[in-house]
């Protein structure tokens, strides 16, 4: 394995969708304890107890998701890594495939619609791959494609960046 400079790991950290997934959490188990357990029907046309605990299953499993998924992101002597666990395997750029680099901030939702692996609402900015930051890598290959990777340490990823692109790679 190649030299690591700088190893995160984001989570997903947005507290407002999160209550509301709570709410909604909330409202499901009051629903399963009047109907299923005081059998007492629950709202004015009740579904049926089967109905209920499936969708508590739908409920469920975005609460599970976003508590199981993390962004890692890597840079090491051979290049850039990154993976948003569980969803994907790690994919590499390769450091002469970058044509240029910078940290910058940026706005998740204004300028991709929000946090996760997202396209670019503005026509031009790439990909993103991000969790819980404001702070990315920007990147632009080779290629012609762009991409941001999030971070929540700006400066210690701009000094990896800066290892990496060292001739004699510390």
């Amino acid at each position: 394995m190649s030299k690591i400079y700088f190893k995160e790991t984001q989570k997903f950290r947005q507290w407002w969708i999160l209550v509301i997934l709570l709410i909604v959490l909330c409202i499901w188990l009051w629903g399963i304890i009047q109907q299923i357990v005081f059998e007492i029907p629950f709202g004015n046309n009740p579904i049926s107890d089967l109905g209920l605990v499936l969708i508590g299953i739908i409920v469920l499993a975005p609460i599970v998701i976003i508590f199981r998924i993390k962004m890692i992101s890597q840079i090491r002597r051979d290049g850039i890594w990154y993976k948003m666990y569980p969803l994907t395997t790690y994919k590499k750029i390769r450091p002469e495939e970058v044509k240029n680099w910078h940290i910058r901030q940026y706005n998740p939702v204004r300028e991709f619609g929000g946090w996760g692996m997202r396209f670019a609402l503005q026509r031009g900015k790439g990909k993103a791959i991000n969790l819980s930051s404001r702070n990315g890598l920007q990147l632009e290959l080779k290629s012609g494609k762009k991409l941001l990777i999030g971070t929540q340490n700006p400066e210690k990823m701009k000094e990896a960046m800066e290892k990496m692109f060292k001739p004699n790679k510390l």
